[in-house]
């Protein structure tokens, strides 16, 4: 028995390590990737195990596709060989295919939605701990670098294991709403809370799209809460304590180290200090009336090389931003798509993140809404970051979209004999 009950829980830690991995799982230079390597170790391993690929779903499909079609677009309307986006796609199916067994075999394993997010939400945690311990320990943060080969870009950040601020700090910034959906399925509901300090610490220490996000999150769980009126407002007070319980306490250690005023404080209360300001510069540029929205007017700044209508249809294989001549010189990564794979090809792209939401339609509903938050806030933030296929963010939506498909199955599977058993029932069979 007691055997029995350390092999569960040795289990447990084997499939946290798993989704760990496959979420913050560190790239090494240009091609050492340890989240494709660990889902196609999976992979091999059980496919010679059972001789069947798990996971060859429409989501697979249409990957694939895009794979297939973006390969061809570069081809023929491009003679630079952009090995990025080309391989890219085959790594996000590696990548889904890999997630989709794990979830598979947490499934089979008696695990449900709530506990795979669960442990999701566990390994966001412990990155956010990194990411604030390689913000206080320099020497750890540029030993990471020289291992990972990732130049930094700003001092006043720390990626974790990652490779970006940005597609991070959005990743990191989701427990605050699944939480409320989750719960803690394997612990107690007070690590979450310490785990949501843990997480809106380190939005600090990485782009402010995340930290700009959670407001965003607490609204939409506000109306939903007030919708479906179920006012349990516990959860909300609790994240509000957590957020202006840490936003004075930096504050307050701000104000009591006066050497920030002369430049005479210890070098890391500096970089602290600019940290939190950097953060919050756009907040208080909107409140101050400094500030001008620009983000619309860009749109136009810029020529688009997309002539005629296959070019707008199809696109033109370009990818990036640079020389005007052949790139765009512009952020927003929908105009970059449009340029490589144009309109038909953003449409392919759109149908993945969405296309699980409607076809895994029996799974269940709060499942499939925080998807839908994911998949919102995807295709939102796309305008600014490149979000499609990222390393980090695209592991999160494969653990979504996992556990959609699964849930669906079993779902399926249980109607499908319930309503066998009943039909025979109603049979009357002659003696």
């Amino acid at each position: 028995m007691v055997m029995q009950i350390k092999r569960v829980a040795a289990k447990k830690w084997l499939y946290g390590c798993l989704i760990f991995l496959t979420m913050f799982g560190p790239k090494f230079g240009a091609f050492i990737d340890i989240i494709p390597i660990t889902c196609l170790v999976l992979l091999v391993t059980n496919t010679f195990k059972t001789n069947k690929i798990v996971g060859i779903n429409h989501t697979a499909i249409l990957i694939a596709a895009y794979g297939i079609y973006s390969l061809f677009i570069i081809a023929i309307m491009n003679g630079v060989y952009d090995q990025w986006h080309i391989f890219q796609p085959w790594r996000a199916l590696i990548n889904y295919l890999g997630i989709v067994l794990i979830v598979k075999l947490m499934f089979d394993a008696g695990w449900n939605w709530r506990q795979v997010l669960s442990m999701v939400n566990i390994s966001i945690y412990v990155h956010s701990l990194i990411v604030i311990l390689t913000f206080l320990i320099p020497d750890l943060k540029y030993a990471l670098f020289d291992l990972t080969g990732f130049i930094e870009k700003s001092y006043l950040r720390s990626p974790g294991l990652t490779h970006s601020y940005g597609i991070t700090s959005i990743l990191t910034a989701m427990p605050f709403i699944l939480v409320y959906f989750v719960k803690n399925s394997l612990f107690s509901v007070k690590y979450d809370y310490l785990g949501l300090v843990v997480v809106f610490i380190s939005l600090f220490l990485l782009a402010r799209v995340g930290l700009y996000l959670v407001p965003f999150l607490i609204f939409i769980l506000l109306a939903v809460i007030i919708f479906m009126r179920r006012f349990r407002f516990k959860y909300i007070a609790i994240i509000f304590t957590i957020i202006f319980t840490v936003y004075f306490s930096f504050q307050y250690l701000v104000d009591m180290d006066t050497g920030l005023l002369d430049g005479t404080g210890t070098m890391m209360a500096i970089f602290f200090n600019e940290s939190i300001w950097h953060s919050l510069e756009l907040v208080v540029a909107y409140l101050d009336g400094n500030y001008e929205l620009k983000s619309f007017e860009e749109i136009g700044s810029f020529d688009y090389h997309n002539e005629t209508v296959l070019e707008y249809l199809f696109g033109t294989g370009e990818y990036g931003r640079g020389d005007r001549q052949y790139y765009l010189y512009t952020d927003i990564s929908y105009a970059h798509f449009f340029s490589m794979v144009g309109i038909f090809g953003i449409i392919l792209l759109i149908l993945i993140q969405i296309s699980p939401y409607f076809i895994f339609f029996k799974s269940a509903p709060p499942l499939r809404f925080v998807f839908l938050v994911l998949t919102v806030v995807i295709l939102v933030t796309n305008y600014k970051e490149a979000t499609f296929f990222t390393r980090n963010l695209f592991s999160l939506w494969c653990y979504f979209s996992a556990c959609l498909y699964w849930d669906h199955k079993s779902k399926y599977k249980r109607g499908f004999s319930s309503k066998n058993t009943s039909i025979n029932n109603l049979i009357k069979v002659p003696k």
